[in-house]
């Protein structure tokens, strides 16, 4: 679809010596096939499309009577009432304008403008995509005109006027469409996700006031965009562009953005364009990737980059010193601040007082030793670490040895890291220099420019190390209540905060009993998850009954597998293995290995992961010419006469086998299915056998072996019928 306001197309033959012609068009008895395939082809969302379509044609008509900023209405389908209904209050419709815009395909009063989104006639009819009928009110001069758009034997379809009415209610247009009771949810949910993006949020009933709440939480803003919030934009989708209140995801791999600007295309970004500035598919479903579209986002790109930069710049212009700056570095620059990913293009143009922000850190100098308190592998106790550099951080501390040893150092440092939360490094002086000069804290202070508050060791309070908890001597042979419960259980809880601690560590805790809580179950009323367990070490699936098990530390990395694949995981339970058998016989309780195979079975046959697996790796077996598939990446239906041609539907398959996303799923769906030792059906070729009938139907596609031949290709198919 072109932007709204129609842009003169360039001529690409001469009209000389042209003795006859003819005119394209459509026989009547081909109109059926046509408005079958407008109505039922077009949209691939088809809820969304309605919802969408009649929004939109609503704020069009609110344009239109120069009443943008009153909110259109919109009724949502619940239990008590079926109907889908959007009710604008523009310009009214008579007799012959309701036929012309409702009743002919390619009809549209938009063309020439760039302020209402409409153009191509055809939203308008998108109800017939989800049903046989919907009902139009146009309110004008105080008669309510009612009429019934419905699909006719003839699959063509009719509009009647059913009665006028006299009316109270103000001018304006109305939609009704009734929806089937297994949609409401869906109808509800995807209403939520489009008018997130509307300037003047839409007035909803049928549901909650507070119905459209999700907001965003804006990191930095500027003209016509904004960064919102994110967990690890490394990780993020798409960049979204906002064209008259729609939202179309931009696909960086699409749009040909290398560098520092495709960086910039994370699901993070929220860029809002004026009506036509993209082109969009006849569906409106997504953008079309034209030069004229991917100019248009590359100059946004560049003004979004040069304005974030600034944006950022101002907060450091506001630090008093070279430690708040680099503290501020690392708070922008954490994984889940929404700007990690972002680094490389923020981080080296960033400056405070003249000078580059590089790190958030400040290097040790030569012979002055950094340490970190940091809890040992064992026995979960803080200990000084050596350390190449301090990271800064405000709830970071700085203290200097200046006591000259370390006698009773631990129960200064302690009262900042337990009671106050603090993180503590302790700096303490080397010996000489080659040069002979005498390590001080002035001088590691102007070797590493640090000019952040530092705490002095012999301020510090000494305090006893039996004022905290587990630091105090323990006489032997001392009495352990809460380890004699967890020795007397049949029946223990995994503390799945313990197994992320020790993951990793080549030991865990020297008390495995560290890795269960007690906890009051009856087996008979209660049910659950549960792992055989002896000596707190718990049994795989192959050694449920052996004599050895193994350290719960290890099972991070099956909590980790299903929580790729979206399997929440329930709460596990620790079964002695003399109690086993009374677990195993019970139906209210489940292995874990068990559960976890079947949730992963689940998960394959709601997703169609095995089928989908085949095809990505058929995919990545397939062996085509780079020319082929170079095209079969790149081809998008609209470039085809027929949609359901056999290369198309093959084109489809490829391109989302080879997906990157959707390979990443794919592969750490394969390795959690390993892992659980879950068996997976060998590939089939289903792709090969669909591209050897690609071949059979288009046998000329086996002989294109350069790129100047590609051109002629999608001529080629549209010819072959």
């Amino acid at each position: 679809m072109l932007p709204m306001k129609t842009r003169p197309q360039n001529k690409t033959f001469e009209e000389f010596g042209i003795q006859d012609s003819v005119s394209f068009g459509i026989k009547s008895s081909g109109l059926a096939h046509i408005f079958n395939v407008l109505r039922n082809q077009l949209y691939s969302d088809k809820i969304t499309a309605v919802i969408r379509e009649y929004s939109v044609n609503a704020l069009d008509a609110h344009v239109e009577a120069d009443i943008v900023d009153t909110p259109i209405e919109v009724t949502l389908p619940t239990q008590l009432n079926s109907l889908f209904k959007v009710r604008d209050y523009g310009k009214a419709l008579n007799d012959e304008e309701i036929k012309d815009v409702y009743a002919f395909y390619g009809e549209s009063t938009k063309r020439n403008t760039n302020d209402q989104v409409g153009m191509l006639g055809i939203g308008s009819k998108s109800a017939f995509s989800y049903g046989d009928n919907f009902l139009i009110d146009s309110y004008i001069d105080g008669k309510k005109h009612s009429y019934n758009a419905f699909i006719d034997p003839s699959q063509i379809g009719q509009i009647a006027k059913l009665h006028v009415e006299d009316t109270n209610e103000p001018d304006g247009i109305e939609i009704t469409i009734a929806v089937g009771p297994e949609d409401y949810d869906e109808f509800q949910r995807k209403a939520e996700n489009l008018f997130r993006y509307f300037k003047v949020k839409p007035i909803i009933k049928g549901v909650g006031e507070d119905f459209i709440n999700i907001e965003d939480e804006v990191l930095f803003s500027g003209d016509n965009w904004y960064w919102r919030k994110g967990e690890d934009s490394y990780r993020g989708g798409d960049a979204v562009a906002v064209m008259g209140g729609v939202a179309y995801p931009i696909d960086r791999y699409e749009t040909d953005h290398e560098g520092e600007q495709g960086e910039l295309l994370r699901d993070n970004l929220v860029m809002e364009f004026d009506i036509g500035d993209l082109d969009i598919a006849a569906s409106r479903e997504k953008l079309q990737f034209t030069d004229y579209t991917k100019s248009s986002v590359k100059k946004r790109l560049v003004e979004v980059e040069k304005e974030i930069i600034a944006e950022v710049q101002k907060q450091f212009e506001g630090c008093k010193t070279l430690f708040d700056a680099k503290c501020l570095w690392n708070e922008v620059f954490d994984t889940t601040s929404g700007l990690h990913s972002l680094r490389g293009i923020i981080a080296s143009k960033l400056e405070w007082n003249g000078e580059k922000v590089k790190d958030g850190t400040f290097s040790t100098p030569r012979n002055y030793d950094l340490y970190k308190y940091e809890k040992g592998s064992r026995g979960g106790k803080y200990r000084p670490q050596s350390k190449g550099a301090f990271n800064c951080r405000n709830n970071h501390v700085l203290v200097f040895n200046d006591l000259g040893h370390r006698r009773g150092s631990m129960g200064r440092v302690l009262s900042l890291i337990l009671e106050e939360e603090k993180v503590v490094y302790l700096l303490e002086l080397g010996t000489r220099n080659g040069d002979g000069d005498t390590p001080s804290l002035d001088g590691y202070k102007e070797n590493s420019s640090f000019d952040g508050e530092v705490t002095y060791l012999s301020k510090l309070e000494k305090r006893r190390l039996s004022d905290f908890t587990g630091y105090g001597t323990v006489a032997l042979g001392s009495y352990n209540p809460e380890a004699s419960k967890k020795s007397a259980s049949k029946i223990l809880e995994l503390d799945w905060a313990e197994v992320e601690r020790y993951n990793g560590y080549w030991k865990g805790p020297r008390a495995k009993s560290e890795y269960w809580n007690n906890v009051s179950i009856d087996i008979k009323k209660d049910s659950g998850v549960y792992l055989v367990i002896d000596k707190y070490l718990y049994r795989n699936k192959e050694n449920q009954s052996w004599r050895t098990g193994e350290e719960p530390k290890s099972l991070w990395r099956y909590k980790e597998a299903l929580e790729s694949l979206g399997v929440t995981l329930p709460t596990i339970y620790g079964v002695k293995i003399k109690e086993h058998d009374k677990f195993n016989a019970s139906p209210n309780w489940t292995n874990f290995w068990d559960w976890a195979e079947k949730a992963i079975n689940d998960k394959i046959e709601s997703e169609n992961l095995v089928r989908k697996l085949k095809e990505k790796n058929d995919a990545d077996n397939l062996d085509l010419d780079f020319s082929i598939e170079k095209f079969l990446r790149d081809k998008t239906p609209e470039e085809f006469d027929n949609k359901d041609n056999k290369f198309l539907k093959f084109a489809r398959k490829y391109q989302m086998s080879l997906h990157k996303n959707e390979k990443e799923k794919l592969s750490g769906f394969a390795n959690t299915a390993r892992l659980f030792d879950v068996k997976l059906e060998e590939s089939v070729n289903a792709l090969s056998k669909r591209w050897e009938k690609v071949l059979k139907e288009y046998p000329m596609l086996g002989y294109v072996d350069n790129r100047s031949e590609m051109d002629d290709v999608i001529g080629y198919i549209n010819l072959v019928k």
